[in-house]
Order: C-alpha cells, then structure tokens, then sequence
C-alpha cells in the first residue's frame, strides 16, 4: 500500500475534468473513456450547463466528490496519522535536547516533554487538517462550477490508478476545450 492510500480514504485520489461547448462533443469523450478500462459510467460523469451547479445541491456535489465515506475515512486517516507522527517528532526532539544537555530539558524534563508533545502532536494535527481539505479538488471542483454557469458541459472522470488518469487526459486533450487535473 503507497503513503498516499495509507493516508487517504477515496479509492480515486485523482479527479480530471474536460470542459466543453457542447452536448454532442462531451457525449462523444464519454463514451469513449467509458472504453477504458476500469472507467465506467461510475467513474465518468456528464454534467450539464442545466443541472444547478450550486455546492449545496446534492446531486451535484455526489457528483463531483462521490465517495463520502472515503472523504471521512481521509480525515481521520489524515489527522490519526500526521498527529501520532508529530507526537512522535515531539518526542524525539525533547530526547536530543537531553541527551545534548539543555538545560531547560535538565532541569524541567517533564515540562518540556510536555511542551515538545504537544506542539508536535499539535503541528501533525494541522499537518492532517491541510492535507484533508484536498485543495487540488476544490479547484478542478471550482473550474467545472464556473464552466456549467457559463454554459458549458464538463466530463468528470475519478481514476483510480496513473494508467487510468494517463488514458483520460489524453482522450480529453484531444477532443475539449479545456482540461484540468486534481494531483
């Protein structure tokens, strides 16, 4: 298993969108991702200029980030392992400030063992925070919001692995008008 799907809840980590002028055109890339393998009409979604690209719609945001229960699994992955790992960085730093005789670790050991847990704990913790929000979703997620109020359709792919997200933006590329990837 990657540090990536040791830390992350979603089977699909990528998400790649192709933005389009028309129905025929978007259409048209969907049915051919839907030929590659392991893309399904799961894993590539049409949306239309019409549908209500409002983050508070349902549909529209199942759409866009389908699996709720991997987003959940991803914040306490995220915040579970980053802070048991700044706990863990806490502590090794209060041991080198004693073994290299500071002072303020000498004569106060249990104080600054406590200091030094906590703002690891504390920083591994944001550190987790940080990388649950998943920025690089919430801009191809933006993107295709923009697109749909502009009139456009957008083809939603989530890959689950490089051949995948490989194959989707080279089918996208050769046939929309723009193409934007989430990491």
């Amino acid at each position: 298993m990657s540090i990536s799907h040791t830390l992350f809840g979603e089977r699909a980590l990528t998400k790649v969108i192709g933005v389009y002028a028309d129905r025929v055109a978007a259409v048209a890339a969907r049915e051919q991702l839907k030929r590659v393998p392991g893309l399904d009409a799961e894993r590539v979604l049409l949306l239309s200029p019409d549908e209500p690209p409002d983050p508070q719609h349902l549909a529209f945001s199942r759409r866009l980030e389908p699996e709720p229960r991997g987003i959940e699994r991803t914040l306490i992955r995220t915040h579970l392992i980053l802070g048991g790992l700044g706990a863990v960085a806490g502590l090794m730093v209060f041991m080198v400030m004693w073994l290299y005789g500071q002072s303020v670790a000498q004569e106060s050991p249990a104080l600054m063992l406590s200091v030094t847990l906590f703002f690891g704990t504390l920083f591994g913790l944001l550190g987790g925070g940080f990388l649950s929000l998943r920025l690089d979703h919430v801009r191809v997620i933006a993107i295709a919001r923009s697109a749909m109020r502009r009139g456009r359709w957008v083809v939603v792919v989530h890959p689950r692995n490089p051949a995948q997200t490989r194959d989707a933006l080279g089918i996208l590329r050769d046939s929309s008008r723009r193409v934007v990837r989430s990491f």
